[in-house]
């Protein structure tokens, strides 16, 4: 909610990851949010600038192939949200 505005009731654990195992043993909790709602303005630091783009599914996915999502960390926790959902498909 800080630094989106958005918050929800409903929180499910999708996976784990570990970022880089070969030099670091923190773990990255993914998580989905469902029944979302914004109820604040954004909360954030000084030196903090974020701007919160609302997208469909389909566009995010684009995205990735046009390179929007980089960040590894992200785009794995997306495919964790997608497995949950049941939008990943395998043949």
């Amino acid at each position: 909610m800080e630094e989106t505005g958005y918050t929800s009731n409903h929180f499910i654990e999708t996976g784990i990851l570990s970022p880089n195992p070969a030099t670091h043993t923190n773990l990255t909790y993914c998580f989905l949010a469902t029944d979302v709602e914004c109820v604040a303005d954004l909360k954030l630091d000084l030196t903090e600038q974020i701007d919160v783009v609302l997208l469909p599914l389909k566009k995010v996915v684009e995205g990735i192939d046009k390179g929007m999502l980089l960040q590894t960390l992200h785009i794995s926790s997306l495919f964790f949200a997608l497995k949950k959902l049941d939008k990943v498909q395998f043949s």
